[in-house]
């Protein structure tokens, strides 16, 4: 029985083929392996966000409770060290931080970001004035709470920024009844002091910046 023989050439067009497949699969492996790590990274670094914020977060609740801890009946504003009267407050017991047609008490200021972030409202007088919020007013005063901050470790206040003690700032915002409906009935002794206390982070760009507020009645 004659031997069957293939043609050389035939030998010769497949050389290199299964190099060139390899080099293929090797370039789509290579790519995909990219793609993987730069995902793993992102994710490394959202997680690493994501904890930075909640560890900020627990910061600026503890100093929401350690200002309500201070606040009682007899609590007095003093409109600075971070007790307030609200923006709007009447001058000269509640000073303002923005004023625009007339002189009302407060220290005036004329940039547009605190134009853009007060309230208006209408004076006796008919003169129109503008209140800065006292989260937005840099010339606040906002007291540190120290509580949460001198027991955290050093690894959290490193991460926080180690010079960010969480801070906050109380304003009175009148008196109101405690919600039962007595005051319906002519009685006022439900009535009591309502606060606004406003905790936050100190600002500071790349980093977890968490501002919290609250409504308390002591």
């Amino acid at each position: 029985m004659a031997a069957l023989h293939r043609p050389a050439c035939s030998r010769r067009r497949q050389s290199g083929a299964t190099l060139l497949i390899a080099l293929v699969l090797l370039i789509v492996m290579t790519l995909l392996g990219l793609a993987s790590i730069r995902s793993t990274s992102m994710q490394e670094r959202m997680g690493a966000n994501m904890f930075d914020r909640n560890l900020a977060f627990q910061a600026v609740e503890s100093a929401l409770r350690e200002a309500e801890s201070t606040i009682t009946v007899t609590t007095v504003v003093s409109n600075g060290s971070g007790l307030y009267c609200p923006p709007n407050g009447t001058p000269p017991t509640c000073a303002v931080s923005y004023a625009s047609g007339g002189e009302t008490g407060g220290s005036s200021t004329t940039s547009s970001a605190a134009t853009e972030s007060s309230e208006s409202s209408e004076s006796s007088s008919g003169t129109s004035a503008s209140y800065l919020e006292r989260w937005n007013d840099p010339t606040t005063q906002w007291r540190q709470a120290t509580t949460w901050w001198n027991n955290a470790s050093t690894a959290t206040k490193s991460r926080l920024g180690s010079n960010r003690v969480p801070e906050y700032i109380i304003e009175y915002m009148g008196e109101f009844e405690d919600g039962t409906g007595c005051g319906k009935a002519g009685n006022t002794s439900c009535k009591g002091p309502r606060f606004r206390v406003t905790a936050r982070m100190p600002p500071v760009d790349n980093m977890p910046n968490v501002v919290l507020q609250t409504s308390y009645r002591p």
